[in-house]
């Protein structure tokens, strides 16, 4: 991807001066329970609320006591999310110590109340993950310190394993607890239901155009996108990391979308599930136990950590299909 001189990058980890504004706010931010303001909350836009039981792989990812994100499921102990969520955290914790600012709540339709609250013993982010101009390679595993309880409210969404990616004009699945629109309100009214949106899968070519034409941003076959065209439903502010989900398999991550949430033109974008499930068998396969993923993390730069330190062997992310694994 590229940046032209008029693209502010997207609208999900922004480096603009207010957004940076915005994160030393949040940083000041006490672990107070978020208050329910009716029918003016701000949610996943068009969405309706839903039951846990009809998404149990959904997860609240919540740091320093806010909702920050949301994640899917994708083990007993393993939950996938858009790794940019975790750029804020950074800056004050390496990888193995996000326990102490992020915990994953499942099993709830509120990401502050209900369900389980679990701690995170570290996290594993795409090692070809890149900040600017957007995220690319946007996903991260957070592993959690203990198993979930599988069951009917807390259960793995498992991950898509064809070649041929949703076809344009189906329909996905996108789960979250979103806002409705980017503001400084939205730090303060996280919704407090999950909500569910049936977006439209987009054409290859009507996503390019989408955002070439307004932002310059090119969008590459790693990406799919998906709306309804006339802004009604969208992901927004909150929902990257959410699950895409077709068929009960999870087939894309959110990664980012237009600058204000609904816009007619501009679909959310999500990652193929193509280009990241190798990643994720690998990581899991990797990281059996809380202590060999911490000693790992220990040796590693504390702001990355790629489970390939050999560029030979890594994954070309834009350029080439991923070698598959067999199962």
């Amino acid at each position: 991807m590229r940046r032209l001189s008029d693209y502010y990058g997207p609208q999900f980890y922004k480096y603009s001066a207010r957004r940076r504004h915005i994160e030393k706010l949040v940083l000041r931010m006490q672990n107070e329970q978020p208050k329910h303001h009716g029918k003016h909350s701000l949610r996943i836009l068009g969405g309706n609320v839903s039951d846990t039981s009809n998404y149990p792989y959904m997860a609240a990812i919540i740091i320093n006591g806010r909702l920050w994100c949301a994640g899917a499921i994708v083990d007993v102990n393993w939950v996938l999310t858009a790794a940019h969520c975790l750029n804020y955290v950074l800056h004050v914790s390496p990888l193995k110590n996000l326990g102490k600012y992020v915990k994953i709540r499942v099993g709830s339709t509120r990401p502050h109340e209900g369900g389980i609250l679990v701690d995170v013993a570290g996290a594993v982010r795409h090692p070809k993950f890149e900040e600017e101009p957007v995220p690319h390679a946007d996903v991260a595993l957070l592993k959690l310190k203990e198993n979930l309880p599988l069951g009917t409210l807390v259960n793995i969404i498992k991950i898509y394993q064809g070649t041929v990616q949703p076809f344009a004009q189906s329909f996905v699945s996108v789960s979250g607890w979103g806002a409705s629109k980017g503001s400084y309100t939205a730090f303060k009214d996280p919704t407090p239901d999950l909500m569910t949106a049936r977006l439209k899968v987009r054409t290859q070519h009507f996503c390019t155009d989408a955002y070439q034409l307004v932002n310059g941003l090119q969008i590459t076959p790693d990406f799919f996108c998906a709306s309804l065209r006339n802004g009604t439903r969208d992901a927004c502010l909150f929902d990257a990391g959410a699950p895409a989900v077709q068929e009960n398999r999870l087939m894309g991550v959110m990664s980012f979308g237009p600058e204000h949430c609904g816009h007619q033109y501009q679909p959310a974008v999500f990652i193929k599930a193509f280009y990241i499930r190798d990643f994720v068998k690998e990581t899991i396969a990797a990281y059996k136990t809380n202590q060999e993923l911490i000693e790992a993390l220990a040796e590693a730069e504390p702001d990355f950590y790629t489970p390939h330190p050999e560029p030979a062997e890594e994954m070309s992310f834009l350029n080439e299909a991923p070698q598959m694994i067999d199962e």
